[in-house]
């Protein structure tokens, strides 16, 4: 099989495929979740251990804490979040009344809400890969730079330390490189 250069391998999602996945939440919680992740584009793993009380929905700031690797302590990471965000946060802490953990899920669990949500929607794959939480990573970082988003701040937004690892999530899919290349060259 020869190399395509013009093929879209990792993919990310459409503002209109996050919609169509965000209407087909059941619950509140289901909604909580699935905005967590499309809006604030954190990881599986610092969204299972956010903290009630580091959820300043007020400020609409939640505190992250990412523990590093082979090293004892924790870093931690403010980021701003969304008024639609904050509104939907607002309604879930009122309703579900969380102790400690703001979701009580495992990432497992995670995995299966969005491969649900995924089926419910059509939306099975993106790109060449199978719906997978990380995909809302992905596209939170791809929609923040196609919407003018500055990469440096993106870096500090994602919680990189190197600016490679962020320059990763920049492959864009064979339809964005034609259409900039339309916008650039009449």
């Amino acid at each position: 099989m020869a190399f395509d250069p013009m093929r879209d391998l990792k993919g990310y999602m459409t503002q209109e495929q996050l919609d169509k996945i965000e209407q087909k939440c059941t619950t509140l919680k289901e909604l909580s979740i699935i905005q967590t992740l499309r809006y604030t584009g954190i990881r599986v793993s610092e969204l299972t251990t956010i903290e009630i009380k580091n959820v300043l929905l007020k400020e609409r700031i939640i505190i992250i804490y990412a523990l590093k690797q082979r090293k004892k302590y924790r870093k931690e990471r403010r980021i701003i979040i969304s008024t639609t965000l904050a509104e939907t946060l607002q309604y879930y802490i009122k309703e579900h009344k969380p102790q400690t953990q703001l979701f009580k899920i495992t990432r497992f669990g995670i995995f299966k809400l969005v491969r649900r949500l995924g089926k419910r929607t059509g939306i099975n794959t993106i790109g060449e890969k199978q719906l997978h939480p990380h995909h809302f990573r992905h596209s939170f970082a791809i929609n923040w730079i196609k919407k003018g988003g500055g990469l440096e701040q993106l870096q500090k937004y994602l919680g990189h330390t190197d600016i490679k690892t962020t320059t990763q999530y920049l492959q864009f899919s064979p339809q964005d490189v034609k259409e900039e290349y339309d916008k650039i060259i009449k």
